[in-house]
């Protein structure tokens, strides 16, 4: 047998957010900054990540989010 073991993820500390420059406003930047930070807790993979928030930020009803 194998001695491998798979080990979750440590937990993450809280992850700062970096905005060097945008075209939302402050509510919506605050919104995606919660999304991003809620799919870093729940997934692992990148990919996996950036679908998450693509989908919720997507869902909102500001026109100019697509």
């Amino acid at each position: 047998m194998s001695d491998l073991k798979t080990e979750s993820p440590a937990p993450r500390e809280k992850l700062e957010a970096q905005i060097k420059s945008a075209d939302m406003t402050e509510d919506m930047q605050q919104e995606t900054i919660e999304v991003a930070q809620e799919a870093m807790t729940k997934f692992t993979i990148e990919k996996d990540i950036a679908q998450h928030i693509k989908r919720t930020v997507g869902q909102s009803p500001d026109p100019f989010i697509s």
